[in-house]
């Protein structure tokens, strides 16, 4: 696969979990040559450069499965948003109540992309085509069912913040 190739194939599979920029692709690939975990094949194209298509060596795939074993520490989600909510007490209601629900907004139009993505893997999984193992399907279904709890947790505290400052704003 080419970067441009890798880059597409994330924000269609994983996006939900990791996102990756560009900028990014390219470096890390070659980290990952120069570290001998892929292999580069230079493809010839008409009347375009030269591709650069990338393979997971043996090596590479083992470097993979050892990270995959090895126990997840854990790791602190660093979210600028509850971060701001914490400090609200500095800035006017108003303002705070339209960053909830801008927020809340967002993660409503973030539930119903995984929601597509979720009909997506059942389709997948129920399907007659073998393009891609089920049990890699089952295991992108969890993975996208930590997403939408997440972000449903996100929306579900949006609407306890908005009901509690607008009952504030009320006397209430």
């Amino acid at each position: 696969m080419s970067g441009y190739e890798i880059k597409q194939l994330f924000d269609k599979s994983i996006s939900f979990l990791w996102r990756v920029h560009m900028s990014q692709i390219y470096p890390a690939l070659a980290r990952l040559k120069e570290a001998g975990l892929v292999e580069m094949d230079l493809v010839p194209q008409e009347k375009k450069p030269t591709k650069k298509v990338y393979s997971i060596t043996r090596k590479g795939r083992r470097a993979l499965q050892t990270w995959l074993r090895a126990p997840v520490q854990d790791s602190a989600v660093r979210d600028l948003f509850p971060l701001k909510v914490f400090f609200a007490r500095n800035i006017e209601r108003e303002t705070l109540l339209e960053h909830v629900t801008e927020r809340q907004d967002r993660a409503q139009a973030t539930l119903a992309l995984y929601r597509d993505m979720e009909r997506l893997f059942k389709e997948l999984q129920e399907g007659d085509i073998d393009s891609y193992p089920k049990e890699d399907i089952r295991f992108w279904q969890l993975a996208l069912r930590w997403a939408i709890l997440r972000e449903e947790g996100v929306r579900n505290w949006c609407n306890l913040v908005l009901k509690d400052l607008t009952q504030d704003m009320k006397g209430g």
